[in-house]
C-alpha cells in the first residue's frame, strides 16, 4: 500500500502479493497430481512459449486466466500425442499484469504463473 496525503492507494504490487498468498480467490485451481502411475504432466512458461510434457496421448486443454480467474484465451483444446510439445502465446493483446496458464490432461491439471510486463 502506498500512503500519500493521508489517502490509501492500492498499487499493482499489492494485488500480486494478495493473489500469491492464496487468500484471494482467483478461480484457478491449484495443480493436482495424477492419481495413477508415476508419470505426470509437466507445464512451464518461458518467454512466450508454453512447454508441456504429457506421459500419454489424450485430450489436452491449455487456457490463460487473469488474476481474477477469468479465462482470457484458450490456446489448445485437442488430442495430443505423448511427449514434449510447445505452444506459442502471443502476449501482444495482454495488458500488464500477472496471468496463469492452466493445462488439463488425463484428469489432472497443472498451473504456471507468468507476468506480462509490456
Amino acid at each position: 500500500m502506498q500512503f500519500q496525503n493521508n489517502n490509501v492507494h492500492l498499487n499493482q504490487d499489492f494485488l500480486y502479493f494478495a493473489s500469491d498468498t492464496g487468500k484471494m480467490p482467483t478461480g484457478v485451481e491449484q495443480p493436482m497430481s495424477k492419481a495413477s502411475g508415476n508419470a505426470q504432466s509437466n507445464l512451464a512458461f518461458d518467454k512466450g512459449l508454453i512447454k508441456l510434457t504429457v506421459p500419454d496421448a489424450g485430450e489436452t486443454k491449455i487456457s490463460v486466466y487473469d488474476c481474477l480467474g477469468r479465462e482470457i484465451a484458450s490456446l489448445l483444446d485437442r488430442s495430443v500425442s505423448a511427449g514434449s510439445h510447445t505452444v506459442v502465446l502471443n502476449e501482444s493483446g495482454l495488458k500488464r499484469g500477472v496471468y496463469f496458464v492452466r493445462m488439463e490432461h488425463g484428469g489432472a491439471a497443472s498451473v504456471a504463473k507468468f507476468q506480462c510486463t509490456r
